[in-house]
């Protein structure tokens, strides 16, 4: 998910460069990163719930359109494995900030469940204070795919997942300067489903009874201020923590980010000068035994830039990122900051950005992108990317129609990518299996290439149709795939509304060519003497090839009027198997139902 960083201090120095790269990116991803089909904790997105009401049908216009950067993913992201689409996403025009509050509730097939609240208390020009309630959760059996049932003798496993998120959330728009902060709680509770390997040759197939579960749970709490006038000087800045606990094996994780910087007008009406500074801080405690073996670590960062905007026509930030990392290295980088926007005919784009720097991942970010995630110890170095460098062209100079072709080049030491675990353990003189697939992670230098296209047209609110197609392509220190990158992507969206009170969403995700680095441990204790009995200590690793992605879903909603709405929504129509992460199957054919009411 992509992680928004809010800014406090008003008086501060501003344009906060946030320190917190996410796993779930380049950009929170983006450990942008995985190839995540499953729902990862989905909190309600303010504003997003547009329900129930439709604007009448018009004639398509060309407006001028922002520039929308399509981030290489190491991990291609896709839609959610549970498939609980809300029926607040059938693209209306009417918007939760016009309405008191909204409940969504949706169930379905394989025990899937949804259920969201938002409720404003107030809600005026000035001020803003409401709260969000989330619940997404499912508890049925899925089946493994061919290649996981060559090696057990289980045909199925059980899905467990239990996310919930309470949100307060207050926004404040004053003479001078904006202020916003959130107040949040996170509770994900689920199983390691995934198929784990057992010692067939000396046991029965007991492995397969209920896997191991885990807890989640996060406090997040961030403020954030900037000035709201055009002055010559700006302000802004932001402050923010995050408390996060792992019950298995046993971890806290305390994570603190404070951010600010400014920018003044130069000589030239055109011309600012920005100074960004970011510090973020990670401590480590808890009862594992080896919880030693985290260090704490931290980042400063220093963004100074030259800003140019001349209107319409050609908006440029030249920066250079100075990172000092402590406690994991690398412990300096340096790195551009380039963002170029020009439009050089009216309604022709060329655009272009390089990026770069130091990131320092958290559990917390982690585990929130990928709740399989569980790691021992200390990432060895932090991701450092020397350029990831993106250049593209577009246009929207025909009526409803624009189009986007790009490509992109990076390299990055140490890059964060994930490899399966598969755990098994055998005691012989109790006859107990015991095991688990999880995920962690190894770091190696990469060079990445992405060419893509994004094409998109809009009939007024009748039709509205997308598709995105992207080549991936990359360069290890290992001479390996990049493990569950995907090869080729593509993905393609539809919104039909063929009367008002009818709305039809029809989705398509497809991701192919890629392969997983697995390692399998297997190991085995006794407390007999017997010398017949061999203990067993061994662990290899391999590289697998991964089914395809094909992923179709089709969502129907009504909407009666402006309070009620309705919707049903069948996904996976592929009937299509395959692997999310190995071992890790997703649901096979599901449908979810439910309804909205806006108050």
């Amino acid at each position: 998910m992509k992680k928004q960083y809010i800014y406090i201090f008003a008086l501060c120095a501003c344009i906060s460069n946030t320190v917190d790269g996410n796993a779930q990116s380049a950009k929170d991803s983006t450990l942008n990163r995985e190839l995540l089909l499953e729902k990862e904790y989905n909190p309600i997105v303010r504003d997003a719930n547009k329900i129930n009401k439709l604007p009448a049908v018009e004639a398509p216009k060309a407006n001028k359109t922002k520039i929308v950067y399509s981030d290489y993913s190491t991990f291609a992201s896709s839609k959610n494995q549970i498939n609980n689409l809300q029926a607040g996403s059938i693209m209306s025009d009417y918007e939760f900030s016009k309405k008191f509050g909204y409940i969504t509730l949706g169930g379905g097939n394989l025990l899937n469940l949804t259920g969201n609240l938002g409720i404003k208390m107030l809600n005026n020009d000035n001020n803003v204070l409401g709260i969000e309630v989330s619940h997404n959760s499912t508890n049925g059996n899925v089946d493994y795919t061919d290649n996981i049932k060559s090696l057990s003798r289980t045909d199925d496993t059980k899905l467990k997942i239990n996310d919930n998120l309470v949100n307060l959330f207050y926004k404040g728009y004053f003479n001078s300067f904006n202020l916003s902060t959130n107040l949040s709680y996170q509770y994900n509770r689920f199983n390691y489903y995934g198929w784990r390997e057992s010692f067939l040759e000396i046991a029965p197939p007991a492995l397969m009874e209920d896997p191991a579960m885990q807890t989640n749970q996060r406090i997040n709490f961030d403020i954030a201020a900037n000035t709201s006038v055009n002055s010559p000087i700006k302000y802004e800045g932001n402050l923010g923590f995050s408390m996060f606990k792992m019950d298995e094996p046993g971890i806290n994780e305390l994570t603190v980010n404070l951010g600010g910087g400014f920018s003044t007008r130069l000589n030239s009406e055109n011309w600012r000068f920005g100074f960004k500074a970011g510090m973020k801080g990670v401590l480590y405690s808890g009862d594992y035994y080896n919880i030693d073996s985290f260090e704490n670590i931290g980042k400063v960062e220093l963004l100074p830039s030259f800003i140019y905007d001349n209107e319409d026509y050609v908006k440029a930030e030249l920066g250079v990122k100075a990172d000092y990392a402590f406690g994991v290295g690398p412990h300096i980088g340096i790195a551009p900051d380039v963002n170029f926007d020009w439009q050089f005919v009216d309604n022709f784009f060329l655009y272009s950005t390089i990026k770069g720097g130091i990131d320092v991942k958290t559990i917390n970010n982690i585990t929130n992108f990928c709740r399989y995630y569980n790691q021992y110890g200390n990432l060895n170095k932090n991701p450092y990317t020397l350029a990831d460098w993106t250049l593209g062209f577009r246009s929207n100079a025909v009526n409803g129609f624009w189009f986007d072709i790009y490509g992109g080049l990076s390299h990055t030491l140490n890059e964060f990518s994930f490899q399966s675990m598969i755990e098994s353990q055998y005691d012989s003189s109790k006859g107990i299996i015991a095991g688990k697939n999880y995920l962690s992670s190894f770091s190696e230098d990469v060079t990445k290439y992405k060419i893509g296209t994004l094409l998109k047209y809009d009939y007024g609110s009748t039709l509205g149709l997308s598709l995105k197609l992207q080549k991936n392509g990359w360069s290890t220190e290992s001479k390996e795939a990049l493990s569950y990158a995907p090869g080729f992507e593509a993905v393609f969206n539809a919104v039909l509304r063929p009367i008002k009170q009818l709305v039809f969403n029809v989705n398509y995700n497809m991701f192919a060519q890629r392969k997983a680095r697995i390692g399998i441990h297997r190991s085995e204790s006794s407390n007999s003497s017997d010398p017949s009995i061999e203990i067993v200590d061994e662990f290899k690793y391999s590289i697998v090839d991964l089914d395809n992605v094909n992923d179709l879903s089709i969502k129907a909603s009504w909407l009666f009027n402006n309070t009620f709405s309705i919707y049903a929504s069948m996904n996976n129509l592929a009937i299509s198997k395959y692997d999310i992460w190995y071992g890790m199957p997703n649901q096979g054919f599901n449908f979810l139902v439910g309804g909205t009411i806006q108050f």
